[in-house]
């Protein structure tokens, strides 16, 4: 009730247009499970399986903010999900036919075979994926596996209007990037990413 949002296209719509098609009835049900969810509505309702899961790749993040619960685990034993995990994770979400996937918790464009992660979701007839990231690796290369991927929502924080406010918030593990105007950058990757989505003639995903 107290977040507004301000957009020049309702993102409901663009999801309906472009999902719907393809998944028909389910994704309407899907999306009013959804709003029960939102309104605290299905409290009481017994279900058979999450209408979304947030899957962590690695426990590494390239940044280390102060507010993220990130910035001390990155001194731990690094861990990831290997191919028999995911294969395992992900069969299940295919039996069950999972709803919607939120690919987030650390910086998932660490993982080096996120494609193939994609893949899989792909293949598991995923609905909704979203992929949460810092944005700086959203190079050229990571744009265009996105663009051609299953993902439907790119969420990108940034929490500052000023390089001088990015600096002391969204602080770098490689301490040599303090060197750039790493805000200018991030933008520039935002801003490619979006014309990319463009030239492909691509409503999604959806960036927010």
């Amino acid at each position: 009730i107290e977040i507004k949002k301000f957009a020049k296209r309702d993102a409901e719509e663009i999801l309906y247009n472009s999902l719907y098609p393809k998944f028909g009835k389910r994704y309407v049900e899907y999306r009013k499970r959804y709003e029960r969810n939102v309104k605290n509505l299905d409290t009481g309702e017994k279900t058979n399986y999450p209408n979304t899961v947030v899957l962590e790749l690695l426990n590494r993040c390239n940044l280390e903010c102060p507010f993220c619960k990130q910035w001390f685990r990155n001194d731990a034993k690094k861990s990831t999900l290997d191919n028999n995990t995911l294969d395992k994770i992900f069969n299940d979400f295919s039996e069950n036919k999972l709803n919607s996937l939120i690919i987030s918790a650390s910086e998932p464009l660490l993982y080096k075979n996120i494609d193939k992660v994609l893949d899989r979701a792909k293949k598991a007839k995923i609905m909704d994926v979203f992929l949460f990231t810092n944005g700086t690796l959203l190079n050229e290369k990571n744009a265009k596996m996105i663009l051609n991927s299953v993902i439907t929502r790119l969420f990108i924080s940034i929490d500052a209007f000023s390089s001088e406010t990015y600096d002391k918030v969204r602080i770098p593990v490689a301490k040599r990037l303090y060197k750039q105007d790493r805000l200018k950058t991030l933008e520039e990757n935002i801003i490619r990413f979006i014309k990319l989505r463009s030239d492909y003639n691509r409503d999604l995903p959806l960036v927010r």
